[in-house]
């Protein structure tokens, strides 16, 4: 099963205007892929468990919580509360983003999805 692309289907999923703002070329295409091999070099990914409906199953994907002290990501069926601190260019990202849209943070979920075998599912909160 192949995973649902929001930028390639011919028919557009519309994200609600208040929701979600899209800045195409935020981080020109050198720092993104900067960022993106350092990332992968220096972030303890982990493959984590979820509950979903009865069962307890491994995600497939891989992820790392970064953020502010004693801050924790917690959702439904997981809480991951050994935060790793910001890195310098998390937090320059972070820092970026939040002058560029008004917007505070205290963290960040990265996920990593590592071959077409990896995905999430459709969901909100």
């Amino acid at each position: 099963m192949s995973q649902l692309s929001l930028f390639d289907a011919e028919d557009f999923y519309e994200f609600p205007k208040d929701l979600l703002e899209y800045r195409e070329h935020f981080l020109s295409l050198e720092e993104a892929e900067t960022l993106k091999n350092h990332l992968l070099k220096i972030v303890p990914w982990e493959q984590r468990t979820q509950k979903m409906y009865d069962k307890t199953v491994i995600t497939p994907r891989l992820t790392a919580w970064f953020g502010d002290e004693k801050k924790s990501y917690e959702s439904a069926d997981n809480n991951i509360s050994n935060t790793n601190l910001w890195t310098p260019e998390l937090l320059q990202l972070k820092d970026r983003i939040e002058k560029e849209f008004g917007y505070r943070f205290n963290g960040v979920l990265l996920n990593l999805y590592r071959d077409n075998n990896d995905s999430v599912a459709w969901h909100r909160v």
